[in-house]
């Protein structure tokens, strides 16, 4: 139980840290954060209809999650309110199980579903002896000049008769042919009577004492990482793939034209910029503008100067509402693809020439959306984008 209870509350604080400390997550215009990933997985979970009403306040969940998540690890680790924080995690395991790991194919990969089953010991047996529970009980009951049994040697009487060498037909071989009885049994001790109700006030209050003062320490812990997390990661990182409006184009006075390998840049819907004026290779899914061409049928979601050559940019698909990446191989090609990862639907990130998934590992070509690496076994979806002469990027 103890190396149990030592990695779900590990692996629990974790997430919760991780979450907090990281700023894309409560940013709604980037596609990792909470809003575009209820986005996604509301068009493939069962609960989806739920998910829809829930974008609304995705950032209050995003926060209930992330400290959520954090209770539940410092509950199960420290042993207290055991019953009550291996509840929520199973509550918040069967809410990924739903949502991030439901179209996981073969189901065996999601993770969600083993941390559910692994929770079922701690619900069933409880936090053990080497709990704040424990402790503060048999310390309340000390005070109050109460012995409680010792779990470790409860046995029911009669299945004690049946396997003891010392009984025999009734009678005890250890106390002279005595009657075997519980109350003069060598090897069993009677149980102890039950504990007054004073006994478990005593041990509510200071449990939800200890509660309170573990609660002040993962608030002041969270909003550390949260502070760390945007210290360390600086303003302007090239790896933020934000979706804020507003602000200079790459290239514009004032500002570093990004890495072409790395960076993934904002891409704000109405900016202007130059148009490239090659024509694209055969079976590219985007067109550049001519001089007499008309402006494409379609919505439009950005500046095409605006995505660097070799990099990414973050938009959101008007037709359906999920985040996607803008990607432009060479000076004169752009390809867009839908942010959801085809094996769980978890939003993939660029990473150098590939996207990559986040949740388990699946690489993606980022120029053609081609699987680099399982367990996803299908492209991410495409979606059609052609240049404007106006420079703008359309989806048709």
């Amino acid at each position: 139980m103890l190396p149990l209870r030592g990695f779900l509350g590990a692996v629990f604080c974790y997430a919760g840290l991780q979450k907090l400390a990281d700023r894309n997550f409560f940013k709604a215009s980037n596609p990792a954060s909470i809003q575009s990933q209820l986005q996604a997985y509301s068009h493939r979970s069962p609960i989806g209809g739920f998910l829809h009403v829930a974008v609304h306040f995705a950032g209050p969940l995003g926060l209930l999650i992330a400290f959520g998540e954090l209770a539940v690890g410092l509950g199960v680790l420290l042993g207290l309110w055991g019953r009550v924080a291996v509840g929520a995690g199973m509550a918040i395991s069967t809410g990924f199980l739903l949502t991030a790991s439901w179209h996981t194919s073969p189901f065996y990969l999601g993770p969600d579903l083993v941390y559910l089953v692994a929770f079922t010991p701690l619900l069933v047996m409880g936090s053990g002896p080497w709990s704040l529970d424990e402790v503060i009980r048999r310390r309340t009951a000390d005070e109050v000049g109460i012995e409680l049994p010792d779990p470790r040697e409860t046995v029911a009487f009669g299945r004690l008769q049946r396997v003891c060498r010392a009984f025999d037909q009734g009678r005890c071989k250890l106390q002279n042919g005595a009657p075997c009885a519980a109350a003069g049994c060598p090897v069993l001790r009677p149980p102890p009577s039950p504990a007054p109700v004073d006994l478990e006030r005593r041990a509510f209050a200071r449990q939800a004492a200890a509660a309170a003062v573990v609660a002040v320490g993962a608030v002041l812990a969270g909003g550390s990482a949260a502070a760390l997390g945007r210290m360390f990661r600086g303003r302007g990182s090239p790896a933020d793939p934000s979706l804020a409006a507003g602000g200079p184009a790459p290239g514009d006075a004032g500002t570093s034209v990004p890495d072409a390998t790395t960076s993934s840049t904002p891409l704000p819907a109405g900016a202007a910029g130059a148009a490239p004026t090659v024509p694209p290779r055969a079976g590219r899914a985007t067109t550049t503008p001519s001089a007499t061409k008309a402006t494409p049928t379609g919505t439009p979601i950005g500046a095409a100067s605006r995505v660097p050559v070799g990099g990414a940019a973050s938009f959101t698909d008007p037709a359906t509402g999920v985040a996607g990446w803008v990607v432009r191989p060479s000076s004169a090609h752009y390809a867009a693809f839908n942010s959801a990862c085809t094996h769980a639907g978890c939003p993939v990130q660029p990473s150098g020439a590939k996207f990559v998934c986040p949740c388990h590992g699946a690489e993606f070509d980022k120029a053609t959306g081609a699987v680099l690496l399982g367990p996803a076994r299908r492209p991410l979806a495409q979606i059609p984008v052609t240049v404007g002469p106006d420079g703008q990027l359309y989806v048709t």
